[in-house]
């Protein structure tokens, strides 16, 4: 009888056609399944880190920005701003597609190495997060029934110093200071100095205030980007108290690992780009809305 090793010594030249078949066929089914799971895998992981670092939550409320930016603008003596507020926020509401944002960023993502991590684990520690975040949100957080050791603390710490969640928040504080810039428009400008600027020449300028308004370390309004950064990692504090130490080690591998500071690194980046592109969508749409209206009412007077 031919020994299972002696079989495959045996050249595959002297097989019959039919078994030679069968054979390639399912060393091509096993690498496709093979390829598939590990796609699926890379998959998770990408949808884990979306889920931990609140993505799609924090582009959904970007559109909304708009009211709040309006109201601390109106407090702060902002003139206009009850015209404005429309405009802008209508604005805002074609400016930002949440879906196709966060799109864009699982496409880099996926993009970026293999992780070693147990997608399932890490899955499971996202879902605890989110609900940990929500929880903090909602004013009923629950803190882990475990010893808070040095461990539990380190590892917190270092959680704080590599998610991407404060940098995205950074994020946020930016849009928020292009919208209020937006509103301000008026008291740098009269209507009739609106009705008769060439819209082009406003909207070139767009990438230029928007790296302004980057760089901008003082007179930040409504928020500093570095106390929108200090409140995100308190926020995410609390919520990372939540979870339980396998929880923490989990996340604590997945960020301390090389692919894992590389998915990181590529989820900041990649948010930036897609914020930068609808900021200035925004102001482009929202010059363009507000000469228009500044044009039509010099006619009309």
């Amino acid at each position: 009888m031919m020994t299972m090793a002696a079989f495959f010594q045996k050249p595959l030249a002297h097989l019959p056609s039919h078994r030679l078949f069968v054979l390639v066929m399912a060393a091509l089914l096993g690498a496709f399944l093979f390829s598939s799971g590990l796609a699926d895998n890379q998959g998770s992981v990408d949808r884990s880190l979306l889920q931990m670092e609140a993505v799609k939550p924090r582009l959904d409320l970007t559109p909304e920005l708009a009211a709040s930016v309006a109201r601390a603008a109106n407090q702060n003596g902002v003139s206009g701003v009850s015209d404005l507020q429309p405009v802008l926020e209508q604005a805002a509401s074609l400016s930002f597609n949440s879906a196709e944002m966060e799109s864009r960023i699982a496409s880099n993502l996926a993009k970026t190495g293999q992780v070693n991590v147990n997608a399932s684990e890490l899955a499971k520690a996202a879902h605890a997060l989110s609900e940990a975040r929500k929880a903090s949100k909602n004013g009923g957080g629950e803190t882990s029934l475990e010893p808070v050791d040095a461990e539990r603390r380190s590892q917190i710490s270092e959680l704080l110093n590599t998610m991407a969640s404060p940098e995205l928040a950074v994020e946020t504080a930016v849009t928020e200071q292009i919208m209020y810039a937006a509103l301000e428009v008026v008291t740098n400008a009269s209507a009739e100095q609106l009705a008769i600027a060439p819209i082009e020449n406003l909207q070139a300028q767009t990438g230029a205030t928007i790296q302004n308004l980057r760089a901008r370390t003082t007179n930040e309004n409504p928020t500093p980007k570095h106390a929108a950064k200090a409140q995100e990692r308190e926020r995410l504090a609390l919520a990372l108290e939540a979870l339980t130490s396998d929880e923490l080690a989990v996340l604590t591998r997945f960020y301390a690992s090389e692919e894992g500071q590389a998915k990181r690194d590529t989820l900041i980046s990649t948010y930036r780009d897609v914020s930068n592109a609808a900021n200035a969508k925004l102001l482009n749409t929202y010059l363009e809305r507000l000469i228009t209206q500044s044009k039509n009412k010099s006619q009309q007077n």
